[in-house]
């Protein structure tokens, strides 16, 4: 029978065998499952993570990533919708259907990364579409990715970011602490803008050494500004 439900802390550790044999090309799925975790919007983690279980096995889950927004000067609680996953064998039964249900009762649930197959099962149960994020990748040198089919040495590559990027008009600099970004300043109406406070990006940016660079926008006239960038560099096949 399957049963799904929250988290319970004594199930942690069968949480964490479940993420390493479903997503078995991740490294560091304990640090990463605790991390999220970690996250400050979260008033009790083990709440918003849902599982499925047959008997004692975990054979699916969502997990479900808090967070706040503002639409007209009102705040909101948000929940995205993370690693939603079901053993391959429990694919053709109810189960993920159930965990999705579980997961769109709570409020304001925004989906992430869904396949196309998961796409359509939320859409089909009430999810809404409200935008779509697409990826541009630009190769540098079709010589690199010809020759690193072939080559199987792995490289280390230093990546060295400068500490500030100068353009016509303004400049970018590199930033070591989140306390650096001003957070306090939402003025879109009829906009929904998700809350970048001081904890979240500490949370988010700043958790691991050199995992991201951020840069903030400063102009010529040296007055400051809230918009950043961040940057995740990603060594692929060398």
């Amino acid at each position: 029978m399957i049963v799904v439900k929250t988290l319970e802390n004594i199930e942690l550790k069968l949480l964490i065998d479940f993420n390493k044999l479903m997503y078995y090309k991740r490294i560091n799925v304990e640090e990463n499952i605790k991390h999220k975790m970690d996250n400050p919007f979260a008033k009790n983690p083990f709440d918003e993570i849902i599982i499925a279980k047959d008997h004692e096995d975990i054979v699916g889950q969502i997990g479900m990533m808090p967070s706040k927004f503002l639409y007209n000067n009102n705040e909101y609680n948000a929940f995205w919708g993370i690693d939603y996953i079901v053993k391959k064998e429990y694919r053709g039964t109810a189960t993920g259907i159930i965990l999705v249900k579980k997961a769109l009762k709570k409020e304001y649930h925004f989906g992430m990364g869904l396949s196309d197959s998961s796409f359509k099962i939320v859409t089909i149960l009430g999810e809404k579409t409200i935008g779509y994020l697409t990826k541009y990748l630009k190769i540098v040198s079709f010589f690199d990715v010809f020759s690193n089919l072939f080559y199987t040495k792995k490289l280390k590559k230093d990546f060295i970011f400068p500490e500030q990027i100068k353009l016509e008009n303004s400049n970018f600099v590199k930033l070591n602490y989140a306390n650096q970004i001003k957070t306090n300043g939402y003025w879109n109406t009829n906009t929904l803008e998700f809350i970048r406070d001081e904890k979240f990006i500490e949370w988010r940016f700043f958790y691991q050494q050199d995992k991201y660079y951020i840069y903030k926008h400063y102009s010529n006239k040296k007055t400051d500004s809230n918009a950043y960038f961040v940057i995740r560099p990603i060594v692929w096949k060398n």
